[in-house]
Order: structure tokens, then sequence, then C-alpha cells
């Protein structure tokens, strides 16, 4: 899981892609088609005024630490 987070002014999560792409959101659209290719998954948490948090996970082989 890799998580990043700004404390910039924040965005309506509920808005569909297309409208997201439209008003300059167009990485995180890009982030989202990359991350499905390697059969993950992304979360984006944002509100107005207080930041966005993006998680990421990407399944994969767990590490042996033995």
């Amino acid at each position: 899981i890799y998580t990043i987070s700004a404390n910039g002014k924040g965005f309506n999560t509920t808005q569909k892609y297309t409208n997201i792409t439209t008003s300059g959101g167009l990485g995180l659209v890009g982030i989202n088609e990359r991350i499905q290719r390697f059969g993950g998954k992304v979360n984006i948490e944002s509100k107005l005024g207080k930041g966005t948090t993006v998680k990421v996970i990407i399944p994969g082989k767990e590490e042996d630490n033995s």
C-alpha cells in the first residue's frame, strides 16, 4: 500500500472522471488507469479546503522475511 497526502485545496470526489479531467485532474485518471493494469486499486479521499489523500494498492508477491 502506498499513501500520498497533500494539504492543498481539495476537490469533490463525487465527480465523474470526465468532469475531473476537464477541470485539470488528468493526472488522477492516469494514475487510476495505470494501477488497474497491474490489478491494483486506487482510493482517493478529498475534502474541499482540507486536502487530498491517494491510497494505491498493488497486489504482488509477499516478501519472505525469514
